[in-house]
Protein backbone atom coordinates (compact mmCIF):
# COMPACT_ATOMS: atom_id res chain seq x y z
CA UNK A 1 0.00 0.00 0.00
CA UNK A 2 1.31 3.45 -0.91
CA UNK A 3 0.67 6.64 1.02
CA UNK A 4 -0.33 10.00 -0.46
CA UNK A 5 3.32 10.82 -1.20
CA UNK A 6 3.74 7.64 -3.28
CA UNK A 7 5.87 5.70 -0.80
CA UNK A 8 5.22 2.32 0.80
CA UNK A 9 5.81 1.43 4.45
CA UNK A 10 9.51 0.83 3.70
CA UNK A 11 10.03 4.24 2.08
CA UNK A 12 10.14 2.80 -1.45
CA UNK A 13 8.54 4.80 -4.28
CA UNK A 14 5.53 3.42 -6.10
CA UNK A 15 6.36 1.70 -9.39
CA UNK A 16 6.32 4.25 -12.18
CA UNK A 17 7.06 7.28 -10.01
CA UNK A 18 10.54 7.60 -11.48
CA UNK A 19 9.06 7.44 -14.99
CA UNK A 20 6.45 10.06 -14.10
CA UNK A 21 9.19 12.37 -12.82
CA UNK A 22 11.10 12.08 -16.11
CA UNK A 23 7.96 12.86 -18.11
CA UNK A 24 7.05 15.79 -15.84
CA UNK A 25 10.46 17.40 -16.41
CA UNK A 26 10.15 17.28 -20.18
CA UNK A 27 8.03 18.93 -22.84
CA UNK A 28 7.47 15.50 -24.33
CA UNK A 29 9.70 12.47 -24.13
CA UNK A 30 9.81 9.15 -25.97
CA UNK A 31 9.78 5.78 -24.26
CA UNK A 32 13.38 5.39 -25.40
CA UNK A 33 14.24 8.72 -23.76
CA UNK A 34 12.64 7.57 -20.50
CA UNK A 35 14.57 4.30 -20.70
CA UNK A 36 17.85 6.15 -21.25
CA UNK A 37 17.21 8.60 -18.42
CA UNK A 38 16.49 5.81 -15.96
CA UNK A 39 18.87 3.14 -17.22
CA UNK A 40 16.07 0.64 -17.86
CA UNK A 41 15.05 -1.26 -20.97
CA UNK A 42 12.79 0.37 -23.54
CA UNK A 43 10.15 -2.33 -23.15
CA UNK A 44 10.07 -1.80 -19.39
CA UNK A 45 9.72 1.95 -19.94
CA UNK A 46 6.83 1.34 -22.37
CA UNK A 47 5.10 -0.91 -19.86
CA UNK A 48 5.43 1.66 -17.08
CA UNK A 49 4.16 4.41 -19.39
CA UNK A 50 1.13 2.29 -20.34
CA UNK A 51 0.40 1.72 -16.64
CA UNK A 52 0.64 5.45 -15.95
CA UNK A 53 -1.65 6.17 -18.92
CA UNK A 54 -4.19 3.67 -17.57
CA UNK A 55 -4.19 5.66 -14.31
CA UNK A 56 -4.62 8.95 -16.18
CA UNK A 57 -1.23 10.29 -15.10
CA UNK A 58 0.33 10.61 -18.57
CA UNK A 59 -0.91 10.79 -22.14
CA UNK A 60 0.71 9.87 -25.44
CA UNK A 61 0.80 12.80 -27.86
CA UNK A 62 0.10 12.40 -31.58
CA UNK A 63 3.85 12.50 -32.31
CA UNK A 64 4.50 9.50 -30.03
CA UNK A 65 5.94 11.47 -27.14
CA UNK A 66 4.62 11.18 -23.61
CA UNK A 67 3.38 14.18 -21.64
CA UNK A 68 1.70 14.93 -18.32
CA UNK A 69 -1.76 16.43 -18.81
CA UNK A 70 -2.14 19.96 -17.42
CA UNK A 71 -4.11 20.19 -14.19
CA UNK A 72 -7.31 22.18 -14.49
CA UNK A 73 -9.02 22.10 -11.12
CA UNK A 74 -10.80 19.99 -8.52
CA UNK A 75 -13.83 19.16 -10.67
CA UNK A 76 -11.84 18.50 -13.84
CA UNK A 77 -8.41 17.19 -12.79
CA UNK A 78 -6.90 17.02 -16.29
CA UNK A 79 -7.13 18.91 -19.53
CA UNK A 80 -5.80 17.15 -22.62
Amino acid sequence: MYDDDGFDEFGEEAPGDDVLQVVERSDGVTARGVAGALGIGTEEAKERLRDLRANGEVEEAADGTWIVPMQAGADDPYVF
